[in-house]
């Protein structure tokens, strides 16, 4: 048993429409019930972007960033903000205690923590050096 962090993980956000319908596709897709943590990632990518053209109009570099910077948007995750200050993503911090699964098939999640990203998240220094 161990506790590791992951960008996502499904059984968290049941109930979530994002959550559901995207776990739902990847499993029709590829037959697999442990979707990587990081296909939530790229998919929230995409919505980023689409919701930035959306808001412009446009695919202007200059626009869309501008459209990003600030954005709020759902994802599978939940809603996440990109702040402006420093391109940040604003979103929840997800782990999980698993185990290998007693019958060989992956992994057994025996329990989750969804914890608020605002609330553990540094605060923005644009233009400063990462301080360690």
């Amino acid at each position: 048993e161990m506790w590791v962090g992951t960008h996502w993980y499904n059984g968290a956000f049941e109930g979530n429409e994002v959550n559901d319908r995207l776990y739902a596709k990847y499993v029709e897709r590829t037959g697999n019930k442990y979707a990587d943590g990081f296909l939530a990632e790229g998919h929230a990518a995409v919505i980023a972007y689409a919701e930035a053209l959306r808001k412009t109009g446009e695919a202007e570099t200059a626009a869309v960033i501008d459209a990003l910077e600030g954005l709020s948007f759902e994802t599978a995750t939940g809603s996440r903000t990109i702040r402006k200050e420093d391109h940040q993503t604003i979103k929840p911090v997800i782990l999980y205690n698993l185990r290998g699964s007693p019958n060989g098939d992956g992994i057994e999640v025996l329990e989750h923590r969804v914890i608020d990203g605002a609330e553990v998240i540094e605060p923005a220094t644009p233009g400063a050096p990462v301080q360690w």
